[in-house]
């Protein structure tokens, strides 16, 4: 591979020469280069590979990016069969390493909930947790958060302060009420969503005696109550009939 990319104009090029990079193979990286793109092969170990290496990369203040080959192909067989400018236009746009996590974090967990995009926020955190210096650190956590749609304050406060102190992890953040059960959530949205189920939902609850047994009973009979007399079912509204927790709940 290293070979292949030599052939194709790259001469700055070295191989690992191993699954791992080594902690001293990075060390000596900086002492010849400020920038270092790394381009494994596209396998699960090779990414596995990728993975490892990036942080200690950071640890020596390296500015690091990721090149990522279409079609799965390796270097050696991406410069044989796309040529030797395709692979330069391929390392032109190889990604900075932090949009290349903030993407691998979403393929590997999304980011649909608050659950996935807290275990996509600690896929990345013992990375950004590496970087050196803390204004770089600083930029990159709201440029993460951005990229994460972490709009929750709670959420992102948690990894602001676990980034900044180098933390490896951050728990599911403490609101100070119990978390709507998924199901609930949906019904609620629903509710407040869609004029159909607005339509059919409350007769079907009422008739099987089920909103009782909901962890958010209240929430649930304030907006039932609020659709019976055909009061559009607003947020802020129904914000209104709720307790301060609940509120929070609701939020």
């Amino acid at each position: 591979d290293a070979i292949a990319v030599h052939q194709a104009g790259v001469p700055n090029v070295v191989a690992s020469c191993g699954t791992a990079l080594t902690s001293a193979q990075a060390r000596l990286l900086a002492k010849y280069a400020s920038e270092v793109v790394v381009n494994y092969d596209p396998d699960s170990a090779g990414v596995a590979a990728t993975d490892r290496s990036l942080a200690l990369l950071l640890e020596e203040g390296l500015t690091v990016r990721v090149l990522r080959l279409s079609g799965g192909l390796d270097p050696d067989l991406f410069v044989r069969e796309k040529g030797a400018k395709a692979y330069q236009e391929a390392l032109d746009q190889a990604q900075p390493f932090f949009q290349y996590l903030t993407a691998r974090a979403q393929e590997l967990h999304g980011k649909a909930t608050p659950e996935a995009k807290l275990a996509s926020l600690n896929f990345i955190l013992p990375y950004l947790s590496r970087v050196p210096n803390n204004l770089i650190r600083g930029e990159l956590i709201a440029d993460i958060a951005q990229k994460m749609d972490v709009n929750s304050g709670v959420i992102r406060e948690a990894f602001q302060k676990a980034a900044m102190s180098q933390q490896e992890a951050i728990q599911q953040p403490a609101l100070g009420v119990s978390r709507i059960p998924s199901a609930e959530a949906m019904l609620i949205r629903l509710l407040l969503e869609n004029e159909a189920a607005r339509q059919q939902i409350p007769l079907l609850l009422e008739r099987g005696d089920l909103v009782e047994e909901m962890e958010c009973a209240p929430i649930v009979s304030a907006l039932l109550a609020m659709i019976i007399v055909g009061q559009d079912p607003d947020l802020t509204a129904l914000a209104d009939r709720l307790t301060e927790p609940q509120q929070r709940l609701l939020a």
